[in-house]
């Protein structure tokens, strides 16, 4: 058994390989939960929308990054809102947020029918980024990361922002007292987090369920989404658990065989082609798993090169092999 079969199996029941989506997204980017997106916007913004109909859902449901979908966009009194949820620290969040909000740019023209060509400025809504962080590597409460901070030089003329917050139970108190919604799902995630991910069950996570219903928290969202909020769960943090230990053994598996051929050459220059030649091999290795989830649909090939650091053409070629 592989290593993608073999965690995936484990880790990834194929019954909640459907269940795709995050908890977050299915909180604050569903249609019929748009009160809920309302009510976050303001405690964000220190405003009083109180209808709905003022706000446009525009997520991207084609746009995937680790098997999940672009979170929650859309539009408001003249704003292209951007939330994105992140259980993992990325410090590229600013380059995600460019391409995604290239594409809803490109649909909003095509939804409204302006034309780009046209000798008329085109009047666009204004960006506004928010990445919501519920890893459990310890972050800032609030971080903004720009675009410009991963250029080399100064001076650039295109810039895109990305205001972290760290969403965690105690954590940026006054939006949490503003969106009640967002305060349950800070409180139902600690509720889970209490279980290592690599330990994670349906059974955990139900309980975890339970207890937030009887603390008081999202009552009624997990009572009536209790199953498929558990399959969502595991979903999430298994698949990333599962990721992060294919690459740790594929590269553990790797070093050890380069060792092994060092060792028995007994030469400086063995132990260096051994080491290298096992880099190679755990590069392969590793090569072939990303490539089975690309052909899983668990990755696309664009983020399978934006992750992993391989190119198109050694993707491709590993889905034709």
């Amino acid at each position: 058994m592989s290593y993608l079969d073999e965690y995936l199996h484990y880790f990834v029941p194929q019954t909640n390989r459907r269940y795709a989506d995050t908890v977050f997204r299915d909180l604050f980017g569903d249609e019929s939960r748009k009160a809920n997106t309302l009510s976050l916007y303001n405690a964000l913004n220190g405003t009083s929308y109180d209808n709905v109909d003022d706000l446009e859902i525009t997520t991207l449901s084609g746009a995937i990054y680790m098997g999940f979908k672009n979170d929650v966009s859309f539009l408001i009194d003249d704003e292209m809102v951007l939330w994105e949820h992140q259980s993992t620290y990325n410090p590229n969040m600013p380059l995600r947020g460019l391409f995604y909000f290239s594409e809803l740019y490109n649909r909003f023209l095509a939804m409204r029918g302006l034309n780009r060509f046209s000798t008329k400025r085109i009047m666009l809504p204004a960006p506004q980024y928010f990445v919501f962080y519920t890893g459990r590597e310890k972050r800032p409460e609030r971080e903004v990361m720009r675009l410009s901070d991963s250029m080399s030089i100064g001076g650039v003329s295109l810039e895109v922002t990305a205001t972290v917050l760290d969403v965690h139970e105690g954590s940026n108190a006054g939006i949490m007292q503003a969106c009640e919604t967002l305060a349950g799902y800070a409180h139902f995630i600690g509720l889970v987090q209490k279980t290592p991910a690599a330990m994670m069950t349906a059974e955990l996570v139900d309980t975890a369920v339970q207890q937030c219903i009887a603390d008081g928290y999202l009552v009624d969202y997990l009572t009536e989404r209790r199953a498929e909020v558990v399959n969502m769960m595991l979903y999430e943090w298994n698949a990333e658990e599962a990721i992060r230990m294919i690459q740790q053994e594929a590269i553990e598996e790797g070093l050890e065989e380069g060792r092994e051929r060092g060792l028995k050459e007994g030469l400086k220059e063995g132990r260096k082609e051994g080491r290298r030649e096992g880099r190679e091999e755990a590069r392969a290795a590793f090569l072939g798993q990303v490539a089975q989830m690309v052909a899983d649909g668990l990755l696309t090939i664009d983020v399978a090169t934006e992750r992993f650091g391989f190119t198109e053409e050694e993707l491709t070629a590993a889905l034709g092999a």
